[in-house]
């Protein structure tokens, strides 16, 4: 088994309550985690992805859990080629 290792150097989350900030970083980790260990997460991280800055528009009434999982569906979108 390989190990990676993702470091996000930060999340900007304009819009939303200061509250929601740990659940939503929490929700993306657990997500990023989980699409990261199937074939087509491991072969957008090997396309190359190394360092990009990414933003992501969403709405702000949503579920903090909901939003952490949108954030992470849409950076393994983004790194695919």
């Amino acid at each position: 088994m390989k190990r990676l290792e993702l470091q996000i150097d930060q999340l900007v989350l304009r819009g939303f309550r200061p509250e929601h900030g740990r659940a939503i970083a929490e929700s993306l980790s657990a997500e990023l985690g989980r699409l990261m260990a199937t074939p087509e997460g491991i072969e957008a991280l090997r396309s190359g992805a190394a360092s990009r800055h990414l933003a992501v528009a969403l709405p702000t009434d949503g579920l903090p859990a909901d939003t952490g999982r949108r954030v992470a569906r849409a950076i393994v979108r983004r790194v695919r080629p």
